[in-house]
């Protein structure tokens, strides 16, 4: 079983990710968050616990930050785990 193969139908995967949008509530945000950016759960719960810095980027506080990117994209970041 390990070394085969599965192939799926189209109508398979979309009806999968149609019950995941379809979900409600906390359990329901965190799977389309993770399936849309790809963060695994503990990922997912360690950002939603940690307070947003108001001082913008680059200050030492074990806040997240915002950066924002020129594809409008914005990423959250804690530069003091980023230096450890």
């Amino acid at each position: 079983m390990k070394d085969r193969i599965y192939l799926v139908s189209p109508q398979f995967v979309e009806e999968k990710v149609k019950k995941i949008f379809d979900l409600s509530g906390d359990i329901g945000f965190t799977t389309r968050l993770g399936l849309v950016t790809g963060l695994r759960e503990q990922e997912l719960l360690y950002i939603k616990e940690k307070l947003v810095c108001s001082d913008g980027h680059g200050c030492d506080c074990e806040k997240l930050h915002l950066v924002s990117c020129k594809n409008g994209m914005t990423i959250y970041s804690n530069w003091l785990e980023q230096r450890k």
